[in-house]
């Protein structure tokens, strides 16, 4: 019944009504970083009606949030060994394809490779998510396939901490493009000889808003966003 409620509203807003209400957009820290926040003023500009929050979690409780109602739309990531299956309720739309780098202290022995691979880092140590989080799921899945595991001596949640362990304790990290923290002059970015760990950011939303103005103006904003990312990020 809310189902059907939501999507009767949509309706009748849709397609000329100006973007108005509250919305909730969920994500990890990196897409609302690079994607979220500096979609924010393009809408502000455009939708002055429209009030948007966000939350920060992990990709499958994001989706639980947004199957139940709780959250409007989220950004949600996945690459080509972990294809995220979405019910049918759902709908989705991709929005970039974002390489992951090794970032190494500059003073590394691999920091003035063009590329790296598997065989390159195997025996380095790593800094990394908390065990299960997406993004240490994410590094193992650079050594699926291979008879060794990453040898984990560094955890932290946040990517900044991480940058810390790199810098610091000479540990290697795997860190995306989008929403990824500044460098320090200490660090440098090497860039993965793997394409499949590339990962795909796309907006989820709920069937029942297809035709809702907010959720239309956050995938055209979004849209714009990705157009201006860094190098090496392509937009889809």
């Amino acid at each position: 019944m809310l189902r059907a409620l939501e999507q009767l509203q949509a309706e009748v807003r849709a397609p000329d009504a100006e973007p108005n209400g509250r919305i909730t957009v969920g994500g990890p820290s990196t897409g609302l970083r690079g994607l979220l926040a500096p979609a924010l003023p393009l809408l502000a500009a455009r939708a002055p009606d429209l009030q948007v929050a966000n939350i920060e979690d992990e990709p499958d409780v994001l989706l639980e949030k947004l199957l139940s109602g709780r959250i409007d739309a989220a950004l949600l990531f996945d690459w080509e060994d972990r294809r995220t299956h979405l019910p049918a309720t759902l709908r989705s739309t991709a929005l970039v394809d974002d390489p992951a780098d090794v970032i190494m202290h500059r003073g590394h022995r691999l920091a003035g490779r063009a590329q790296v691979t598997l065989a390159d880092v195997r025996a380095e140590t790593w800094t990394s998510a908390p065990r299960n989080a997406i993004c240490h799921r994410w590094l193992l899945s650079l050594f699926a396939g291979s008879d060794v595991q990453p040898r984990i001596e560094h955890w932290a949640l946040e990517y900044d901490t991480q940058l810390a362990f790199v810098t610091h304790a000479g540990a290697l990290a795997l860190v995306p493009r989008v929403g990824r923290p500044e460098l320090g002059p200490g660090l440098v970015a090497v860039e993965l000889a793997d394409s499949t760990i590339a990962r795909t950011i796309r907006l989820v939303w709920r069937a029942s808003m297809d035709r809702a103005p907010a959720i239309g103006a956050l995938r055209t904003v979004l849209g714009e966003v990705v157009e201006h990312l860094g190098p090496g990020v392509r937009a889809l």
